[in-house]
């Protein structure tokens, strides 16, 4: 059986510092909540290979990315902007090394 820590557990830290404390800790892969202080959608798109190289530097894959958001708002902006921001995580699952991506 494999390990995988989502991020969210350890928003007391920075992205690289979350990925080098899983390492440290025995876990097989990490789950990466797209969200602040780990991997905004602004940070994945901006900062891919920074972040595949600390994941690398670590010997850690990714497990899947997770999103926090919205399908059932009423309002129409909010429920849009809630699809583009999947869809463009969607997008992104393949430079992060995994086909999984929850919402």
């Amino acid at each position: 059986m494999k390990t995988s820590v989502f991020s969210t557990g350890l928003t007391a830290l920075d992205l690289r510092e979350a990925i080098r404390v899983t390492a440290d800790l025995g876990y097989d892969a990490i789950e990466l909540g797209g969200f602040s202080p780990h991997l905004t959608l602004e940070t994945a798109e901006s900062r891919t290979a920074e972040v595949r190289a600390w994941l690398k530097d670590a010997g850690l894959p990714v497990s899947a990315l997770s999103l926090t958001v919205e399908y059932t708002s009423q309002d129409e902006a909010t429920w849009q902007a809630n699809v583009d921001e999947t869809r463009r995580f969607i997008r992104l699952c393949e430079k992060f090394g995994t086909r999984l991506l929850k919402t």
